[in-house]
C-alpha cells in the first residue's frame, strides 16, 4: 500500500469516526500532493457535505468526477449536494447516472425518488421508491417517502400501508410521522392527522415543518385562534419565515386582538422585508398635478374573484383621459373576467414570473405615478415590491383589510364607516377616505330573481350566513345560539362553512354547547355555478354577519337577493366591512350597536314577518339606486381619490 493510500485509509477512519476536522485536514494534505486525488476529492466533498456547505461540497466532487466519472457513491453525493442547492434537475441527473453506474444501490434509487419528488414528478418518484425497496426491503425511510408520493397521486389506501410500515419499524421517528399525518390530511382523516402530527411534535419541538402543518390543519378546521398559535411555533422553528409570518398576520384579523397589537406584527414584518432592499430615492415623474395619471394596479386576482368582481366595473367606468390603467398580474386564468380586464387594459404585464426587482424596474420603465396594491397579505402579494418604492405613490385597497406595516405604501383606500377617525392608530397607511361606498358591485347580466322569504312555505323562520368557516368565531356561534334559543323553531342555515365532516362537527358540537338542539343546525354544499349559489339565498329569510370578520361579497351578494343582513359595529376595519355595504345603501337599521342590540335586532326581525316581507321586496332596487352598483359614480371617487393623492405629491418639495 502506498504512502498516499495509507493516508487516505486513515482519514476514512477518522472520518466514520466523527472527527470531521481530523480527516479534512488529511484530506487536504493528500490533495497538496496529488492535486487530482479523485478519493481525496470526493471524501473532502463529503466533509463539506456534512458540515452543510452545498457550494463546497459540489465543487469538490465534481473535480473528482472529472477525475473518476463512473464513481456511483461519489455521483450520489453530488446528487446530495445539488438537491441542497436546490438545483434539482442537476441533482436528478447525478443520481440517475448513480443508479447507472450501480443499480444495486438501494441509496441511489432512494434519493432519486426524493428529488423527483421535490419536483413534483410523482409517478417516476414512485416507481425509483419501488425500485429501492425491492433492493433494500423493509427499509422504513423509503416506506415513509413512498407514501408520501402515493399520497400525491391519491392511491391513499397504498400510501397509509407503506407510513404504518415505517412507523412500526421506527415508531420514535418524527418524520415518518408527519409524512403519514399530511396523507391523513388528504384522506379527509383530519383528527386522526392532527393525533400524528402532535406526536412528531412531541418527538421534535424544535422542527418548525410541523407546526406548520399543524397550524394548516386546524386553519382548515376553522380552529383559527389554535392555529395562529400553532403557526407562531413554527415561526419559532423556522418553518418558511415568510409565508409563516404572512400566515400569522393574515389569519390574526378572524380573532378578537387588539388591532394596535397586530399593527406591532405587521411592522415588524415589513421591518424584515426592507431588509437588504434598496428603495428608490428619486422619482423623475412629471409634477404635472392635472395631467392624465399612470395608475398601476398590482394583483393576483384579475380573475373570477372579490377583487375581480369589485374593481372591473369602476375600470370600465373610468375617464380615460383623467386615468392611464396598467396591470401586473400574477396569475392570468382566462376566465371571463380575466378576459374582460385584459381587454380593459392594454397595458397589460404578466408579472408572476417576474422577480421582485424586476417588477420594481418594469413599473418604473412604465412610469407609473400611483401604484394600487390589492393583495396585502393575501395570496400572491408582492409587497417587496411596494418596499422599493417604484413609484411615488402606494396605496393599498380592496384586497386586504388592515395595515400592511410598510411605510413605503402611502395611503389606504377606504371610507368614514371603514376607518373612523379614532382607528387611524391602526394604520401605518394614511386613510384617504372615499366620499360613498368602499366598493362596487357587478349586477349580473341575467339577474337572478329574488324570491318569497321561505318561512311562507316551510313554516320555519331560517336564519343564515354563506360565509367562510373561518369567520365563525366562538363569539359568533355563541350569539347566534342566544338569537335561535330565542326564536325556538327557527334553524341555522349555513353554505360554504365546511369542506369536511370534521369542520361540521366543530360548528354543530359549539352550538350545541350552548343548548342548541343538531338538528336545528343545517349544512348545505357550495354551489360553484354562481347563478344557483344567488338563487340559494332565497332560502334565508335573515342573513346574520359574523364578528370580528365581516362578510364582504356574501353581505352585497345577500341584499342583492333580498335577504337583509345583520351586522354588529366593530372596531377596526374587517369588523366594519358590513356597516360600510349597509350605510352606503341607506340600511342603518341593520347595524347593531352592540351584541346585545344584535340579538335584539335578530330576534325583533324574526317576529315582525310584515316588516321583513316589505324590506325583501325594495332591498335590489335600493341597491341599484346606491353607489354600491354606480359604477360610474364609484369610478369618479376613485378617479378623484387618485387625483388628491397626486396632487399632494406634485405640491411636495
Amino acid at each position: 500500500m502506498s504512502d498516499l493510500d495509507e493516508r487516505l485509509a486513515e482519514g476514512m477512519r477518522q472520518h466514520r469516526a466523527g472527527r470531521l476536522d481530523d480527516a479534512a485536514g488529511i484530506y487536504e494534505a493528500i490533495l497538496a500532493e496529488d492535486a487530482h486525488h479523485a478519493s481525496a476529492l470526493h471524501l473532502r466533498g463529503v466533509v463539506h457535505l456534512q458540515r452543510g456547505d452545498n457550494e463546497q461540497a459540489a465543487q469538490s466532487i465534481r473535480r473528482s468526477l472529472s477525475v473518476a466519472p463512473g464513481n456511483a457513491q461519489a455521483l450520489n453525493n453530488y446528487g446530495l449536494a445539488l438537491s441542497g442547492l436546490r438545483q434539482m434537475e442537476l441533482a436528478i441527473d447525478a443520481f440517475r447516472a448513480a443508479t447507472r453506474a450501480n443499480p444495486d444501490s438501494a441509496d441511489a434509487w432512494a434519493n432519486l425518488g426524493n428529488a423527483l419528488r421535490r419536483v413534483e414528478r410523482y409517478p417516476e418518484a414512485v416507481a425509483a421508491y419501488e425500485t429501492a425497496l425491492s433492493l433494500a426491503p423493509g427499509r422504513a425511510g423509503i416506506e415513509s417517502a413512498l407514501g408520501a408520493a402515493l399520497a400525491e397521486l391519491d392511491r391513499l389506501d397504498d400510501a397509509l400501508t407503506h407510513h404504518h410500515r415505517a412507523i412500526a419499524a421506527s415508531p420514535d421517528r418524527a418524520d415518518y410521522r408527519h409524512n403519514h399525518a399530511l396523507s391523513l390530511m388528504r384522506d379527509g382523516r383530519e383528527r386522526e392527522a392532527e393525533d400524528e402530527l402532535r406526536k412528531a411534535i412531541a418527538l421534535n419541538p424544535e422542527q418548525g415543518e410541523y407546526h406548520a402543518s399543524l397550524a394548516r390543519l386546524l386553519r382548515r378546521r376553522g380552529l383559527v385562534e389554535d392555529a395562529v398559535a400553532a403557526y407562531r411555533a413554527a415561526r419559532v422553528g423556522g418553518a418558511e419565515s415568510k409565508s409563516i409570518e404572512q400566515a400569522v398576520i393574515f389569519n390574526q384579523n378572524y380573532l378578537d386582538l387588539d388591532p394596535v397589537e397586530a399593527l406591532a406584527d405587521a411592522r415588524a414584518f415589513a421591518s424584515r422585508l426592507c431588509e437588504g432592499v434598496v428603495r428608490y430615492g428619486d422619482h423623475p415623474n412629471d409634477r404635472d398635478s392635472e395631467r392624465r395619471m399612470r395608475v398601476g394596479l398590482v394583483s393576483a386576482d384579475f380573475r373570477r374573484h372579490p377583487v375581480g368582481r369589485f374593481l372591473v366595473e369602476p375600470v370600465a367606468a373610468s375617464s380615460a383621459e383623467g386615468i392611464e390603467y396598467f396591470a401586473y398580474s400574477g396569475r392570468d386564468n382566462d376566465d371571463e373576467l380575466n378576459l374582460r380586464f385584459r381587454k380593459l387594459i392594454p397595458n397589460w404585464r404578466h408579472a408572476g414570473k417576474m422577480r421582485d426587482d424586476e417588477l420594481a424596474e418594469q413599473i418604473r420603465r412604465d412610469r407609473i405615478d400611483i401604484l394600487v396594491d390589492l393583495s396585502g397579505y393575501t395570496s400572491g402579494e408582492r409587497l417587496a415590491v411596494f418596499a422599493r418604492k417604484p413609484a411615488p405613490v402606494a396605496v393599498t385597497y380592496l384586497g386586504y383589510f388592515a395595515s400592511t406595516g410598510l411605510d413605503a405604501i402611502d395611503y389606504v383606500l377606504a371610507n368614514r364607516w371603514l376607518i373612523p377617525e379614532e382607528e387611524r392608530r391602526q394604520w401605518v397607511e394614511v386613510p384617504w377616505h372615499l366620499p360613498h361606498s368602499h366598493l362596487c358591485f357587478v349586477e349580473p347580466q341575467a339577474p337572478t330573481p329574488v324570491v318569497a322569504a321561505p318561512r311562507h312555505a316551510r313554516g320555519q323562520f331560517t336564519f343564515g350566513s354563506f360565509n367562510n368557516i373561518s369567520k365563525y368565531s366562538e363569539g359568533t356561534l355563541a350569539i347566534w345560539a342566544k338569537i335561535l334559543a330565542a326564536v325556538p323553531e327557527s334553524r341555522l342555515l349555513m353554505r360554504d362553512t365546511a369542506t369536511s365532516d370534521g369542520q361540521r362537527s366543530q360548528i354543530t358540537d359549539s352550538l350545541v354547547g350552548h343548548g342548541i338542539a343538531p338538528e336545528r343546525v343545517v349544512f348545505e354544499p357550495r354551489l360553484e355555478v354562481y347563478e344557483e349559489h344567488l338563487a340559494g339565498y332565497g332560502r334565508l329569510d335573515l342573513a346574520l354577519d359574523p364578528f370580528p370578520y365581516n362578510g364582504g361579497t356574501t353581505t352585497v351578494e345577500a341584499l342583492y337577493m333580498g335577504v337583509p343582513v345583520l351586522t354588529l359595529h366593530g372596531d377596526r376595519y374587517v369588523a366594519h366591512m358590513s356597516e360600510s355595504i349597509l350605510r352606503s345603501a341607506g340600511l342603518d337599521e341593520w347595524v347593531a350597536a352592540d351584541r346585545d342590540d344584535y340579538v335584539a335586532k335578530a330576534v325583533a326581525a324574526a317576529e315582525s314577518p310584515q316588516h321583513l316581507d316589505a324590506t325583501r321586496t325594495r332591498l335590489r332596487d335600493q341597491l341599484r339606486e346606491s353607489t354600491l352598483f354606480d359604477a360610474r359614480v364609484f369610478a369618479g371617487d376613485l378617479e378623484a381619490a387618485f387625483r388628491g393623492m397626486w396632487r399632494a405629491w406634485c405640491l411636495k418639495q
